[in-house]
């Protein structure tokens, strides 16, 4: 019973390392689902930084157009005067967004242990986004590939072999030994001298000290099943939240889509009713302030699609690095 006990104890230190290698593969995921999520940001803050600019160099455009109206005599000081204000407006906001991507710049700066002030160059994102991914047979994926699934599962079965190894203790332990010596001289029989013993050990009494070592053991493995119920039921809630997430993206981008497109035609007859004085300038700056807000929103569409497809990645249990490459 001896090779019982040690080879389940060896197997036990075997899967026990195996959870150090599952935990090393899930630290790595974590920390690309948060460079992931990290990098949309600064992505998105740069539209945000493009939108506020195209949004001031329109109302630039139509300010001009109000000062040449203003000297002509066709309009009023007060639509110069909104135009200004608007574009005031517009500024501070393009302020907001450039802030923005400097704090998300050096937030990038400061997971790569770069200073913080380091010059920080984006690619853009080339593939257009999908429709969202399929959700069917997405608890069976996850149950397959999460580490921290995995990891439960490798300690259970080491408890198991360490309650094998406890339980081995209550039956003798037996030890063969062998032994040979030699001597060399002519005046012996023999001067090869060969020899084999059997050793048995029983341990009658132990105090009780090996039933708690089992009961522990039990224990443990009990308390292990009931965190990994708890940990499927979670990964399954999220789950279903990022591919919800990723549905109500990919439906928004399609919206804001085809806003876009109404808001700039909005903006080309409204700029040329108000050059032929038959506009206000109140429906120029409103015309401005809905194509920006169309693209805004289109925007954050996308960036919310690729950061909920890269959560939904990562609760299938892939890895985000050969999906994203880097």
């Amino acid at each position: 019973m001896i090779s019982g006990g040690v080879n389940s104890l060896y197997q036990a230190a075997k899967l026990t390392q195996e959870t150090k290698r599952l935990d090393i593969v899930k630290t790595r995921n974590d920390v690309a689902l948060a460079f992931s999520m990290l990098y949309f940001d600064v992505l998105e803050s740069e539209k945000m930084v493009a939108v506020a600019e195209r949004e001031i160099e329109s109302l630039d455009a139509h300010a001009k157009v109000a000062r040449d109206l203003l000297q002509n005599g066709l309009i009023t000081r007060n639509d110069l005067l909104q135009a200004e204000v608007r574009l005031a407006d517009a500024r501070q906001r393009l302020l907001n967004a450039q802030n923005m991507r400097n704090i998300n710049g050096a937030r990038v700066n400061s997971m790569l242990t770069r200073p913080l002030e380091h010059p920080l160059e984006v690619v853009e994102v080339t593939r257009p986004h999908a429709e969202a991914p399929p959700y069917e047979g997405a608890a069976e994926t996850a149950e397959k590939n999460r580490a921290e699934l995995q990891i439960v599962d490798a300690t259970m079965k080491a408890l198991r072999y360490e309650e094998t190894a406890r339980k081995s203790e209550y039956f003798p332990k037996f030890l063969v030994q062998g032994e040979r010596d030699y001597t060399k001289n002519k005046y012996l029989t023999y001067q090869d001298n060969m020899g084999v013993s059997l050793l048995m050990s029983l341990n009658l009494w132990s105090g009780g000290s090996t039933a708690a070592a089992i009961q522990k053991v039990q224990l443990a493995r009990s308390r292990f099943a009931v965190e990994r119920r708890k940990l499927a039921d979670d990964i399954g809630l999220e789950l279903k939240k990022y591919h919800l997430d990723a549905v109500n993206a990919s439906e928004s981008i399609r919206v804001a889509a085809g806003a876009i497109s109404q808001a700039e035609e909005n903006l080309r007859i409204t700029r040329l009713k108000y050059a032929e004085g038959t506009g206000i300038a109140r429906d120029v700056t409103d015309a401005i302030a809905l194509r920006s807000l169309a693209e805004t929103n289109y925007y954050r569409a996308l960036y919310d699609y690729y950061r909920s497809e890269a959560g939904y990645f990562y609760a299938l249990g892939k890895n985000l690095r050969d999906k994203y490459g880097g």
